[in-house]
């Protein structure tokens, strides 16, 4: 049995506090990153296009919603995993993560 695919899915904007250790910690977990801005004037957006990352541009009206689900649009995986800048996870739970994806028949899992 193959390993699903994971997107990684987060809207943001001015997170450049957050985004280092953001994609350093779900790089193992990310198949695809589907990162969208809000209309960051930080350099967010700098350090996703060093780590050689695409973003996706929606603009901001209010409504958080809105967003998110324009993002999750984007996503072209099996699994979609929504997170915030500021979340973290670690190499050994997505490790275990990936195999609970592999092994459910369930349509949705929370963690």
């Amino acid at each position: 049995m193959s390993l699903p695919s994971v997107s990684i899915c987060t809207i943001f904007k001015n997170e450049e506090k957050f985004l280092p250790e953001f994609l350093d910690s779900f790089e193992c977990l990310a198949d695809e990153w589907v990162l969208t801005d809000t209309g960051s004037t930080d350099k967010s957006l700098d350090i996703i296009n060093n780590k050689g990352i695409d973003y996706h541009y929606f603009e901001w009206s209010d409504h958080f919603a809105r967003a998110k689900n324009f993002c999750i649009s984007k996503a072209k995986s099996d699994w979609i995993f929504v997170a915030d800048a500021d979340d973290r996870i670690r190499f050994e739970h997505a490790n275990i993560l990936r195999d609970v994806l592999k092994k459910t028949s369930a349509v949705a899992v929370s963690i």
